[in-house]
């Protein structure tokens, strides 16, 4: 049976091994008695005739966990956005969060298309007390990004208990496009994901836009594919029609901004994204050398594809260098890195490993 033994009850016999069961059925072999143990208190076991032993049980109290942001949240030169904050708990953290809700009077009574992204932070080496963790969200692919929104931090222990940081209200980092046209259908895709009531407005504001576009607009490809999702928005009947509309437009929008370079961008996101979440669910070693790969491979293809970039840009100057805070990375930096974060998730220490992954 099941119960919350008190401090009095506790020191009471609790089971009597006579060899019947309550109704007079006879047992043989072991039985178990599972009691919950919520003050402390002793237990007896014995039969009619003599005691087969005795326990002490002392209850500590499991306190929930604490987190709190260490310093304003920032933002990476990729358009991260970068936390550091204090985890403890009397026990361990075992996971930690972020959680997202948009700002603003239009919110309340908004229907968004795709719920809030939940940022999953990475934690410290697992201990007792607290401890400094920090991590590098990307969020600017989701259509939340450059919203004003409040962020709480949420930790959480092995008892499911969960404490929450004070709420910080932000606006979330969003990529930067140079475009003017691939910004403009950028806002306009986080204006429809956000509210689908806005559809007519973002149907407008297409039509300004592509208004003698055949002549403005350089690439027809972008042209009638700007009027391609211009109609799909127009004739929705549903919400899966109008996210795939929204989806299609952040395509439009990264292909009229630098094309091949994004689609590189993200699949080496996405190997990053898929090993983190291995390592959280105690990935094998087979299975981290071939996320590992996917991860290197995708690298590679980033770095060329920015090669081929930057070749079409004008080359910066030391002062320029100097005011955007540069710093210059070489391939065998990026290489080493790989195999660090590698070394530490095949040797146990993957809360290391998905430290370094964040930063």
């Amino acid at each position: 049976g099941e119960g919350e033994p008190t401090a009095t009850e506790a020191s009471k016999p609790v089971a009597e091994a006579d060899g019947e069961e309550a109704g007079g059925a006879p047992t043989d072999g072991p039985r178990d008695y599972d009691y919950t143990v919520a003050e402390s208190g002793s237990v007896d076991v014995g039969t009619s005739f003599s005691s087969l032993g005795q326990w002490r049980f002392t209850v500590t109290p499991d306190t929930d966990p604490t987190i709190a942001f260490k310093g304003e949240p920032s933002e990476a030169r990729n358009g991260a956005l970068q936390l550091t904050y204090e985890v403890g708990d009397d026990y361990g953290v075992r996971k930690a969060r972020g959680e997202i809700e948009v700002e603003g009077a239009k919110a309340a009574g908004a229907r968004p298309l795709y719920p809030a992204p939940e940022m999953r932070l990475a934690l410290p080496r697992r201990g007792q007390g607290v401890a400094e963790g920090k991590s590098s969200v990307d969020l600017t692919e989701s259509p939340y990004s450059g919203a004003k929104v409040g962020l709480t931090l949420v930790a959480e222990d092995d008892a499911g208990q969960s404490g929450r940081s004070q709420t910080k209200t932000m606006t979330l980092p969003e990529r930067r496009f140079l475009n003017p046209l691939a910004k403009a259908v950028v806002e306009q895709r986080r204006i429809l994901a956000l509210d689908a009531n806005e559809a007519g407005r973002v149907v407008d504001m297409l039509d300004a836009v592509t208004l003698r576009g055949d002549e403005f607009i350089a690439n027809p490809t972008d042209y009638l594919a700007l009027k391609a999702v211009r109609t799909r928005i127009a004739t929705a009947h549903d919400d899966d029609t109008l996210r795939s509309a929204a989806d299609f437009m952040w395509e439009i929008a990264l292909g009229i901004e630098d094309g091949d370079l994004s689609l590189a961008e993200r699949r080496l996101r996405d190997a990053r994204e898929e090993l983190v979440e291995a390592l959280e669910n105690g990935a094998s070693s087979e299975e981290i050398d071939k996320l590992m790969q996917e991860l290197r491979e995708a690298m590679q293809e980033y770095m060329q594809a920015l090669a081929e970039q930057m070749k079409n840009m004008p080359p910066m100057s030391q002062q320029e260098m100097q005011a955007q805070n540069f710093q210059e990375i070489r391939p065998q930096d990026l290489q080493k890195m790989l195999d660090r974060i590698e070394d530490l998730a095949k040797s146990g220490s993957k809360e290391a490993a998905q430290q370094m992954l964040s930063e």
